[in-house]
């Protein structure tokens, strides 16, 4: 028997199959592009049109997936953040009981490697994070802010580890502000390897001062207590 012209049975489409997972594929081939063209030309000279240039697209095919440039900067921003986090993995210095304080300020030591690390790889990373997205507009400066107040709340929690043990002595409401001093000891190397000034002793010395600080400088407990 067969099937009338006009019957309800599903026939089968012509074309290509669906992809799985194609829409995040293409969604993040879209994002690295822009990575690549934000921090080539700058977020302000850069248009849709050398974003899909450069991931080899039309522009069209960018707006099904992206609404906006601005759109796709909160997306680059959130990308970074990522790559700079697991990267770095500032977390691991918590992911086993530090032993002393020596013991504390080696994993700093090793966190502050892998970032300078990281900017030698891809100096544009930092320099999207800390310089252009900063200066876009007021949701992405807070974000940025933002970024800051992670960083200094896991030296916070490591400070605090440090004064439960007993290895330092500082009063709580003295740790965000030594946090900040000792973050911001590494800056002039980050700085420094942004503009191209590669500089190993320097920063071997600014992480070397910063665990200095903490080890035998102000927050080190006195003699005899």
């Amino acid at each position: 028997m067969t099937t009338p012209a006009n019957s309800s049975a599903p026939t089968q489409k012509r074309g290509r199959p669906p992809v799985a997972g194609l829409a995040e594929k293409r969604r993040g081939e879209i994002v690295e592009a822009a990575y690549k063209v934000f921090t080539g030309k700058g977020y302000e000279a850069t248009t849709i049109a050398d974003i899909a240039r450069e991931a080899g697209i039309g522009q069209g095919t960018i707006y099904r997936y992206i609404e906006s440039k601005r759109e796709l900067l909160d997306l680059v921003f959130d990308n970074a953040i990522d790559r700079l986090f697991s990267t770095v993995d500032p977390d691991s210095l918590f992911d086993s009981d530090p032993q002393s304080l020596d013991d504390m300020a080696a994993k700093i030591t090793t966190i502050g490697r892998r970032l300078y690390r990281l900017i030698d790889e891809d100096p544009a990373l930092i320099r999207l994070i800390a310089v252009q997205a900063n200066a876009i507009d007021k949701d992405l400066r807070e974000r940025v802010v933002g970024l800051e107040a992670i960083l200094n709340s896991l030296v916070v929690r490591a400070l605090g580890i440090a004064v439960d043990r007993g290895w330092i002595e500082v009063p709580d409401e003295r740790r965000p502000i030594l946090a900040r001093l000792l973050t911001s000891l590494t800056i002039p190397g980050v700085v420094a390897s942004v503009e191209g000034k590669t500089d190993p002793a320097l920063r071997d010395l600014l992480v070397g001062t910063a665990t200095d600080v903490a080890r035998r400088g102000i927050v080190a407990r006195q003699a005899g207590r």
